[in-house]
């Protein structure tokens, strides 16, 4: 049986992964997230990042084989846990669907203690996943997205809440920063913060003038910074 050595708050378990790679290697993991794009396993055995594996996923009432993917992340952490991101190549709608559809279900079942609800918007999948799993790990309810155009609806919805927004910057989006002013004007009340790992400080100090300030996440982040930002 597997067990799990984390000691830490961990993401809510969606399922089983059985991950296979090279010559018959074999390891078992808890899955923290899943997308038509790709997954986050939590585990004890670390698989080198680009490797090539095969992957099975046990997710409640669906069960998905032979999935073919590239571990794009690679987090071990001090108590000998690791987490990996995965990349799934050539991911079909009907799987992303059956994946989509218990994911909810199970976001259905649990409700956090804490309510608060964070926006989460990147175009890197395996980067929205961590950030999505840290997120949940600290007691707080997630809506990721990969574009901001996508997040629009949502945050339109006038029963929507969005407590704080995380929206990537990398590439200097000016879609992502209309996003965040329009966070701004549909929920006065939600922190924003800009998430990026190639956004310069002039550049970053135009765009908190310009929202009328905001906080930085900077990848790679550690899930202690992002509990010191939740709680500032």
């Amino acid at each position: 049986m597997f067990r799990e050595k984390r000691r830490h708050p961990r993401a809510p378990v969606l399922g089983v992964a059985t991950v296979t790679w090279g010559d018959n290697a074999q390891a078992t993991y808890l899955v923290g997230n899943v997308s038509a794009g790709g997954a986050l396993l939590i585990g004890t055995r670390p698989i080198p990042i680009d490797t090539r594996v095969t992957v099975t996923l046990d997710l409640g009432k669906s069960r998905v084989s032979a999935l073919v993917a590239r571990v794009a992340r690679l987090n071990v952490r001090a108590d000998d846990a690791c987490d990996l991101a995965l990349a799934f190549e050539h991911a079909t709608m009907q799987i992303g669907n059956e994946l989509q559809a218990e994911r909810l279900r199970a976001l259905a079942n649990r409700r956090a203690a804490d309510p608060r609800c964070a926006l989460i918007v990147d175009p890197a999948d395996a980067d929205r996943q961590l950030l999505e799993s840290d997120l949940q790990a600290l007691g707080l309810q997630t809506l990721a997205h990969a574009t901001p155009i996508n997040a629009v609806p949502y945050v339109s919805q006038p029963r929507s809440r969005i407590d704080i927004a995380f929206v990537d910057l990398s590439n200097e989006c000016a879609d992502g920063i209309d996003l965040l002013a329009f966070v701004a004007r549909a929920h006065p009340g939600a922190r924003r913060v800009v998430v990026a790992s190639r956004l310069g400080d002039s550049h970053l100090e135009s765009v908190r003038s310009f929202l009328g300030g905001c906080q930085v996440l900077r990848k790679p982040w550690s899930r202690d910074e992002l509990a010191r930002l939740l709680s500032e």
